[in-house]
């Protein structure tokens, strides 16, 4: 009942929004990060990143 009740419809659910193309966020989105790409996170820890690397790249 449980199965029923439950399972398929939510399975059913799922396939449908597959289709359309709604479950999934763009690739772009998710090589960028989501945290990111929605609300600008890390920004600080970013910018210390790309300047240590730089500062890496310098002394090679």
């Amino acid at each position: 009942m449980f199965f029923v009740l439950g399972f398929l419809p939510g399975w059913a659910i799922s396939k449908m929004q597959a289709a359309a193309g709604v479950l999934r966020i763009p690739e772009e989105v998710e090589l960028q990060g989501l945290d990111y790409a929605e609300h600008h996170a890390y920004e600080d820890a970013k910018a210390s990143i790309t300047e240590s690397d730089k500062t890496l790249l310098a002394q090679k």
